[in-house]
C-alpha cells in the first residue's frame, strides 16, 4: 500500500474540506497543510476539523497556510487533494498552479461531484496526470462514508489500485470505482429525483407544492430526509452546478428532468441559498417553519396534509410490515399515490439504466445510493414492490424505459444482494 504521511487541502476552510481534513488526520495520522485564501480562513478549517473529530489530538497534525505557500507544501506533499467550489474554470486554475510544484509521483485529486476528470487533468504534465484522479467524498463525510473514484483517460490503474487500497483500508470509506461521465453515479441519480421533485412541487403549487413533495416522498419511502428539504441542506447554488452540469453534458431520456424550475433561479437571485442563509424552500420565523409559496413568491406556514393511506403505510413499517407498507402505496389509486409510485418507478428506471454506463453493476448503485445519500438501494425497492414483474409493470404504466439489467434478471432471485451488508429496513422510517 502507498504510504501518504503528508496531504495538502486546497480549500481548507470549506465544509468538505476541513472535514475531509478531520478524516485524513484522523484515520490517516497524516501531517496536513490547510490552504486558504488567508491564514485566518486556513485556521477556521482547523478549527472546525478539530471539531468534526470532537478531539484536538489532531490540532498539532494540521497546519495553517496560504497559497502563497503552495510551493513549500507541495514539494513534501503525499497526496494533494482540491476540495473547492464545484466550478470547472476555478479548478483548471487551481491545477495549473499545483502543475508547477507538485512532484511527479504525487497522488493529485479533486473532490468535483460531477466534473469531467479528463477535462481537469490536461492542467497538467502526461506523468501527472497518471496519478490525477477524482475523489468524490460525500457531506458529511463522517456520516456518509462513500467515496466515488474517478480515473480519467490517462490515470495510472496501478496508482488507481494504491489509491482504492488507502481510502478503503486507512480511511474506511466505501469505495465505488464509476466512470468519467458527468455527475457519476451518486449524483446523476441523487439529483434527478430532487429536481424532478422541484418540477412536481410547481406543477402541483395549488395542491401544496413544495410541502406536498416532501410529505409525499419522506422517509416512508425510503429517504433519511424529505427531498426538498435535502436541496436546502446541499445549497440551492450547489444544486444548480450539478443540474446544470448533468444537463449541459448529457442526453439520455431522463435529460429534461434536470432542468431547472424558474422559482429556483428566483431563490438563489435572492440569496435565498438554503440552510446556510437561514432560508431557501424553507425558513423558520420564530419557532415557526415556512415554506415557499412558488405561485406568490412568499412564505407561508406549512399546509396540513391529511393523508390516511401514508398514516396506515408508516403504522405497518412502525410493526415491522415493510413489504405490506409498500404493497399498500402500490395498491392505493389516489392523486397523491400516484405522484409516490411515479417516483418509485423513476428511481428504479433511471439508476438500473446506468449500470455498464456509469457503474460496473447493479450492487455498485446499491452502494452509491446507500453510503452517499442515506436512501433506499434501489434493488432493495424493487424486492419490496414484488421484484421484476411488479417493477417492470409499474415503470411501464409511466411510460419510462425498462432497462436491460432488470429485463435480463432471473424472477426467481432477488435483486438485491447486500442485505448482509446494508440491512435496507434501516432506510425507511416511520417518522
Amino acid at each position: 500500500m502507498r504510504s501518504i504521511k503528508t496531504v495538502t487541502i486546497l480549500g481548507a476552510n470549506g465544509a468538505m474540506g476541513s472535514h475531509c481534513a478531520g478524516i485524513i488526520a484522523g484515520f490517516g495520522n497524516a501531517k496536513i497543510f490547510m490552504i486558504a485564501r488567508s491564514l485566518e480562513k486556513a485556521q477556521e478549517g482547523i478549527d472546525i476539523a478539530v471539531d468534526s473529530i470532537k478531539s484536538d489530538v489532531i490540532k498539532v497534525q494540521l497546519i495553517p497556510k496560504t497559497y502563497d505557500d503552495l510551493k513549500e507544501c507541495l514539494s513534501e506533499s503525499d497526496w494533494v487533494f482540491e476540495l473547492t467550489s464545484e466550478d470547472l474554470e476555478l479548478k483548471k486554475q487551481i491545477n495549473h498552479k499545483i502543475s508547477l510544484f507538485a512532484k511527479d509521483n504525487t497522488i493529485i485529486s479533486t473532490v468535483s461531484s460531477g466534473l469531467s476528470i479528463t477535462e481537469l487533468s490536461k492542467c497538467f504534465t502526461p506523468t501527472q496526470q497518471k496519478h490525477y484522479f477524482g475523489t468524490h467524498f460525500y457531506n458529511p463525510p463522517y456520516k456518509m462514508i462513500l467515496c466515488e473514484l474517478i480515473a480519467g483517460q490517462n490515470s495510472d490503474p496501478k496508482v488507481q489500485e494504491q489509491l482504492l487500497n488507502y481510502l478503503q483500508n486507512v480511511l474506511h470509506r466505501k469505495v465505488v470505482i464509476t466512470n468519467d461521465t458527468p455527475g457519476f453515479a451518486g449524483n446523476r441519480i441523487g439529483f434527478q429525483l430532487l429536481n424532478e421533485t422541484l418540477q412536481f412541487a410547481q406543477k402541483y403549487q395549488k395542491g401544496g407544492g413544495i410541502a406536498l413533495m416532501d410529505k409525499l416522498l419522506g422517509g416512508f419511502t425510503g429517504r433519511s430526509l424529505p427531498p426538498i428539504a435535502t436541496i436546502d441542506l446541499v445549497g440551492l447554488d450547489v444544486h444548480k452546478a450539478i443540474v446544470n452540469n448533468i444537463y449541459n453534458l448529457t442526453n439520455d431520456y431522463a435529460r429534461e428532468s434536470y432542468k431547472m424550475p424558474e422559482f429556483v433561479e428566483y431563490l438563489i437571485s435572492n440569496n435565498y441559498l438554503g440552510d446556510k442563509c437561514g432560508q431557501g424552500f424553507y425558513k423558520k420565523e420564530g419557532d415557526q417553519r415556512l415554506v415557499f409559496n412558488i405561485d406568490k413568491k412568499t412564505y407561508e406556514p406549512i399546509p396540513q396534509f391529511n393523508i390516511e393511506f401514508i398514516d396506515q403505510a408508516k403504522e405497518k413499517i412502525s410493526n415491522g410490515e415493510y413489504g405490506e407498507a409498500f404493497k399498500l402505496l402500490l395498491k392505493i389509486n389516489t392523486f397523491e399515490s400516484e405522484i409516490i409510485k411515479y417516483f418509485f418507478a423513476r428511481y428504479i428506471s433511471y439508476s438500473l439504466s446506468l449500470v455498464g454506463l456509469v457503474v460496473k453493476n447493479k450492487e455498485d448503485l446499491d452502494k452509491v445510493m446507500a453510503y452517499g445519500f442515506n436512501w433506499l438501494p434501489p434493488c432493495a425497492l424493487i424486492d419490496l414492490i414484488g421484484g421484476k414483474k411488479e417493477a417492470i409493470k409499474l415503470i411501464e404504466q409511466y411510460k419510462l424505459s425498462v432497462p436491460e439489467e432488470i429485463a435480463q434478471h432471473s424472477e426467481k432471485t432477488k435483486f438485491y444482494t447486500l442485505q448482509n451488508e446494508l440491512d435496507f429496513r434501516s432506510y425507511i422510517k416511520a417518522n
